[in-house]
């Protein structure tokens, strides 16, 4: 066995035994396909004596088989008919009976292999998806969507129907021994001389198999280059045909997809030879045996033509098989490439070793504390460095600071979408660590500047995660937000399919669906990153009263360089080169020669509403 081999058979393994396969379901599997094997035996062991008896025009050998003679003696006598008819109807009803139990249990075999494969990609989707929940921001920042939405699809079915296949061949594994344990009760000499070529098969189709298990993996890295390729133009196509970029994206795609075609054809190819090549070293043996049947049927040797007609039979169907080993080592290197990437991602840590929390956060009595807080994206290139500030309860704290500060870094933080690499973040003392995220986010609302969107309606955009929110409610959310007015105009309401990532809505809209989201979840910790950076002047005006009641009665960060929103902050922390470098309240800060006073001087923020606030401190 390859190397390459030996490696993707414990990770099938674990794959099976992660999606539920369980040692019993092998064995009832392997149970089945020995009663298969078996009564294909017995089917075909009674075509010798049926055909010996045609021939030699005397069925009366047949009487000395077990209860075949006394069946035939109580039939002839029931029936009125000779005792030859009689052993010829007797051999052909049991030839008969043995051939449907056959063709029963395969049937029943196929049909539990169907469901057993189906079950395994069902499990093995379920158990990717979730560990693609369980991965951390580390894991997408660095992965393509495209690619792992091939694994959790295409992939898992290919593994799947590959498992069939196996099956399968383990069947005509066994279903191949009954027939050569006929055809050694038949005729033992020619036999042995057929299984010298087994060997001979296994060995030629060596090298085929270890170009199949090369060719899987070929295949899997052409896949995983087109996928990336398509959803990096689709996921960005306003970028392409802003760039013109149309005819060469085209291009790309059609280079990476001919690509994966010559990979797919060579893989279907070399799979199909593997057992071409053994049916036609057995072509000879079979067109032997056919020149000798002949010559004894001209000599009137009628068991020995019998025998020998059924042995060309078995011969030709051990043809349909002979290759099966050589076939089923060519399933499993098939798999050498889904089965490794598979098992890559359920191996995966998500980049960043992180500890779940067993406290649930039952909510905020003092305050929320970064406590020397230092983080780096990427290891020797830090995003901040030694962060102090504190966000009492009931008060709400802006973040200030040019692009690349690392003010979203700290609500990621805060969120644990990332954990800190030196320092503390504290909830009334105790570190934030200690708490289930699940518990703790629940407490939390965010409105990010790049509001996400489900492809959905905007019913379920609204509503997403959140339990039991009623008409009124949904009603009251709608008029705070001032989205009433635009739901209302939509023929679908608020049915209205949104596209992809909200694509069918404008930036401002999007944005108002969060702010209006985050009003019904009624979360008493409030996350406001940019939250109104899309609105217009005049829209923004329109719901500062929304966003003032939001605000009110909540504990909220708030990254803005809008007026409005740091004029109603109690604390204003301002972010340089991931550092704090000054903090207190605004207008304070801005009786002097502050960092903040600084930023509204050279347009950094425009704090045109504090101008007069600022004006009456002596500014």
């Amino acid at each position: 066995m390859s190397a390459r081999l030996g490696a993707t058979l414990p990770l099938l393994w674990n794959l099976l035994v992660r999606a539920g396969i369980r040692p019993l379901h092998l064995a009832i599997a392997s149970g089945v396909s020995i009663g298969v094997a078996l009564l294909e035996a017995i089917s075909v062991s009674l075509l010798v004596p049926l055909l010996h008896g045609v021939i030699a025009g005397d069925f009366h050998f047949a009487a000395r088989y077990p209860l075949v003679g006394d069946i035939s003696r109580w039939s002839a006598a029931r029936f009125g008919v000779s005792q030859d008819s009689s052993l010829l109807f007797v051999l052909t009803a049991v030839t008969f009976i043995a051939s449907a139990a056959h063709i029963g249990l395969e049937a029943a075999s196929s049909a539990m292999a169907i469901r057993h494969a189906r079950a395994i990609a069902h499990q093995l989707r379920v158990l990717i998806f979730d560990r693609y929940l369980s991965f951390g921001h580390w894991f997408f920042a660095r992965a393509n969507v495209g690619h792992l939405t091939t694994v959790l699809t295409t992939l898992t079915t290919r593994v799947a129907t590959e498992l069939r296949n196996v099956n399968q061949n383990i069947t005509d594994s066994l279903v191949l021994l009954a027939y050569f344990a006929v055809m050694f009760w038949i005729s033992w000499p020619v036999t042995l001389a057929v299984l010298v070529l087994l060997p001979l098969a296994f060995l030629a189709g060596s090298r085929l198999v270890e170009s199949i298990a090369r060719s899987s993996m070929q295949d899997m890295a052409a896949s995983k280059r087109l996928a990336r390729h398509a959803f990096n133009v689709l996921s960005c196509i306003e970028l392409v045909k802003a760039q013109s970029r149309e005819p060469h994206e085209l291009r790309e795609f059609t280079v990476s997809s001919e690509a994966l075609a010559q990979h797919e054809v060579q893989l279907e190819l070399r799979r199909r030879l593997v057992g071409q090549g053994q049916q036609l070293m057995v072509l000879s043996v079979l067109l032997l045996l056919v020149v000798t049947t002949g010559i004894l049927a001209v000599r009137g040797h009628a068991r020995v033509v019998a025998g020998s007609l059924v042995y060309v039979y078995l011969l030709r169907r051990v043809s349909t098989r002979f290759g099966v080993v050589n076939q089923l080592r060519a399933s499993v290197a098939a798999m050498a490439g889904p089965v490794a990437e598979i098992a890559s991602i359920l191996q995966e840590s998500g980049h960043q070793p992180r500890t779940e929390g067993a406290r649930p956060f039952a909510g905020l009595q003092e305050a929320i504390k970064f406590e020397n807080v230092s983080f780096a994206y990427t290891k020797g290139v830090p995003v901040l460095r030694h962060v102090s500030f504190s966000v009492p309860r009931g008060a709400t704290t802006a973040l200030i600071g040019r692009t690349g500060a690392g003010k979203t870094t700290l609500v990621r933080l805060l969120l644990r979408f990332y954990d800190q690499d030196d320092g503390a973040i504290t909830v009334d003392g105790l570190d934030l660590r200690e708490f289930r995220s699940e518990s703790l986010r629940g407490h939390i609302a965010l409105v990010s500047q790049d509001t996400l969107m489900l492809h959905a309606t905007i019913r379920e955009n609204l509503t997403y995660g959140l339990d039991n929110v009623s008409p009124a409610a949904l009603a009251d959310a709608l008029e705070r937000s001032r989205l009433a007015d635009f739901v209302r105009r939509l023929p679908d309401g608020l049915d209205t399919q949104v596209g992809d990532r909200g694509t069918a809505l404008s930036g401002g809209e999007r944005q108002r669906i969060a702010i209006a989201r985050a009003m019904l979840k009624h979360a008493e910790i409030l996350v406001l990153d940019e939250a109104t950076s899309a609105l217009d002047g005049v829209t923004e005006q329109a719901i500062q009263d929304a966003i003032a009641e939001l605000l009110h009665g909540t504990t909220s960060i708030v990254i803005a360089h809008r007026p409005s929103t740091i004029q109603r902050a109690d604390h204003v922390v301002v972010l340089d080169g991931g550092q704090v470098v000054e903090q207190g309240r605004p207008a304070d800060l801005l009786r002097g020669h502050s960092i903040l006073s600084e930023y509204w001087k050279d347009g950094t923020i425009s704090l045109g509403g504090l101008r007069t606030a600022s004006a009456d401190h002596g500014t």
